[in-house]
């Protein structure tokens, strides 16, 4: 039973609202598009519509009482008719045209009232002054402030205009009001009534301008919430942009080295290619008799092609892109690099020594270790400056609990310590050519492709060492 009267009710509710809304959209609806406009004609159209009910029940009780009981006169319901259709006609004009024509009639209209008022019975009647109040405050709510000075002002000089001349007695006024000794119910009704209006008034105006704001704050929530969001997206787009750069340049980075280091490659390939040719012409003149020369110089042929081997697969390293994961040896690849940049330590005078304790070997790509000694090493080599005496590079290699050490030691100008703390980062570089990507790429690949660390000590004008750790793991775990 209580479901069912729920279920009615609500249908009721229901009803209601929908015939409220179609009512409001109707006849009460603003039109405009500013928001503005759109609170003054809401408001308007209120009034109006208040007024015209308003008209229209007095007229049609003034028709009952001079028609029906024979009360009033005709005179009377021609006057509240001719009201009632000048109030249709601007409720008509905001609702189809526009209600900026309409709220100017609707102000200044209600001046005449007034002014009669003030004529007839003076203008310290205080139905004048609330009248006044009321109509300064509707000009200002839907029309602006200024035009609401103006009306003040309108009001203001008609006042004292009338004020002199009901003092000199040019105009006899009705005082016959204020030598009542007791205000009369109908007065208090009028006055009661004007002060309605005017609460309504600024309550209207206040809901519509609350309205407002609660707008405002909501778009500015969004506009918060929008700008949070594409500050992420910005970012993480900058991150994208920066990693897509990063690799490029890092390609870019590795061409240049690859071209840096050909001449001293193409130099060291050209002794055994030389070596290889001059043993195979021999082999070629040789008579059959001499079998021990032959073979002595077949064996220092394949020795040379195997150096040519080792000269290439070194190169190779540093141009292949494919990850290849597997145990390797981390002595065999320093010793890669080593032959890889053994000409431009010698053309810099550099001695570069290594001596391991002992054979180590990782799980990982072994290309990616070699980029990273490689880098490290090249480093070291372009921190002596040409006048510096000792030029010797320390690079040391040993296990340590949990992890696998490298020790790159020079003995060169070190790192000042104003850029300390910028070496790792991307693009910084302190050379005139340079990319700004050979340590970042170091810090990016022993971080997350070996899971170490790097870190270095620093003496400035005594040199730099560089501290890599490779975390141990076995082939199962990776």
């Amino acid at each position: 039973m209580n479901t069912c009267i729920k279920n009615i009710l609500n249908k009721f509710k229901l009803k209601i609202n929908a015939s409220v809304h179609f009512l409001y959209n109707k006849f009460i609806e603003p039109k405009s598009k500013n928001e503005d406009h759109k609170r003054r004609e809401f408001i308007l159209n209120i009034l109006l519509l208040c007024i015209v009910l308003l008209y229209t029940s007095s007229f049609l009780i003034s028709l009952y009482r001079n028609l029906v009981i024979n009360q009033g006169s005709g005179q009377n319901n021609v006057a509240i008719l001719l009201v009632l259709l000048f109030f249709i006609t601007l409720y008509l004009i905001s609702r189809f045209k526009s209600y900026i024509p309409a709220a100017y009639l609707f102000v200044t209209i209600f001046l005449l009232p007034i002014f009669y008022a003030a004529y007839k019975w003076g203008v310290d009647l205080p139905a004048v002054l609330l009248f006044s109040v009321l109509l300064i405050i509707m000009s200002s709510i839907l029309i602006n402030t200024r035009f609401s000075f103006f009306i003040t002002l309108t009001i203001s000089v008609v006042f004292i205009y009338l004020t002199n001349l009901q003092f000199q007695n040019v105009i006899m006024t009705d005082r016959t009001w204020k030598n009542e000794k007791m205000i009369e119910p109908e007065n208090t009704i009028v006055y009661a009534i004007i002060l309605l209006i005017i609460a309504t008034i600024s309550w209207l105006s206040n809901r519509e301008i609350e309205k407002s704001l609660e707008r405002a704050r909501l778009s500015e929530a969004a506009l918060k919430k929008e700008r949070d969001f594409l500050e992420i997206r910005v970012d993480e787009r900058t991150k994208e942009l920066q990693k897509i750069q990063l690799e490029k340049i890092t390609e870019m980075s590795r061409l240049a080295e690859f071209g840096r280091l050909s001449s001293g490659l193409f130099h060291d390939l050209v002794n055994p290619l030389t070596a290889l040719s001059f043993n195979l012409e021999k082999i070629k003149q040789t008579k059959n008799y001499q079998f021990k020369e032959i073979e002595d110089d077949l064996n220092k042929a394949f020795s040379v092609t195997q150096k040519m081997r080792e000269f290439i697969n070194s190169i190779k390293k540093q141009f292949n892109h494919e990850e290849n994961k597997e145990l390797f040896s981390l002595n065999h690849e320093i010793n890669d690099v080593l032959q890889v940049l053994i000409h431009r330590a010698r053309k810099n005078n550099i001695n570069i020594n290594f001596e391991p304790r002992e054979e180590i070997k990782l799980f990982g790509d072994a290309i990616k270790f070699n980029q990273v000694v490689l880098n490290i090493i090249s480093n070291a080599i372009e921190a002596y400056p040409l006048n510096n005496f000792i030029k010797i590079i320390d690079v040391n290699l040993f296990n340590n609990e949990n992890y696998i050490v490298l020790h790159v030691k020079d003995y060169g100008q070190g790192v000042s310590k104003d850029i300390e703390n910028e070496i790792f980062k991307a693009f910084f570089t302190t050379k005139k050519n340079g990319t700004g990507v050979g340590l970042s790429l170091v810090k990016n690949i022993v971080e997350k492709d070996f899971n170490g660390e790097i870190n270095f000590k620093n003496n400035e004008n005594q040199g730099a060492t560089f501290i890599i750790k490779f975390k141990k793991c076995d082939q199962s775990t990776s």
